[in-house]
């Protein structure tokens, strides 16, 4: 109370000024720096809401891929330049989710550096076979650059993720390290 307060019942003496002076010059630095951690805790949990989400409807995306590639597997031979295709198109999709617009050849080679096609593809020709490794490569191929996605995304800020030539090169990047850990 800054000044003596005057009622019927008597007054009540004015108080606490002096600690609220003292606690607003000492003090201010301490609960400037607590507001603006509790703002950024409740921004980094935004962010990663939004991250988990962007990563579900990756997983959506690439489950639609894998259900399409099955279908098209019953073609033992046949189904391979489709899937591959399949692959490419999925990369530009899971990119576009995540708002990077990447060209077709982007997409292309990111894919051609994956070694794992040189594995599965001969399974493709059997005829058993080649509908379930169709599946499996599009969701091995899909997984495996949706987990490369979303840890460049969650190291870029905002402005980085609108620059599309910083997240070629740190898409690739990142692909780079971990086929290099796979070594």
């Amino acid at each position: 109370l800054a000044k003596t307060y005057k009622t019927r019942a008597g007054s009540v003496e004015a108080h606490g000024l002096i600690d609220l002076l003292q606690r607003t010059v000492f003090d201010y630095d301490k609960s400037k720096v607590k507001i603006l951690e509790e703002k950024l805790q409740l921004l980094a949990q935004d962010r990663e809401e939004i991250i988990k989400k962007l990563k579900d409807h990756g997983t959506k995306c690439i489950e639609s891929y894998a259900d399409k590639a099955l279908k098209i597997g019953f073609v033992p031979g046949g189904c391979i330049p489709i899937v591959h295709g399949m692959c490419v198109k999925m990369i530009m999709d899971l990119n576009k989710i995540v708002g990077i617009t990447s060209t077709k050849g982007f997409a292309d080679d990111i894919f051609v550096n994956s070694i794992l096609g040189v594995i599965v593809t001969p399974f493709m020709i059997v005829p058993v076979l080649s509908a379930t490794m169709a599946r499996s490569y599009i969701i091995v191929v899909g997984e495996s650059y949706l987990d490369s996605l979303m840890c460049v995304v969650k190291q870029s800020t905002i402005d980085e993720l609108k620059n599309n030539e910083l997240m070629t090169k740190r898409i690739k990047n990142e692909i780079r390290k971990r086929k290099n850990k796979e070594d």
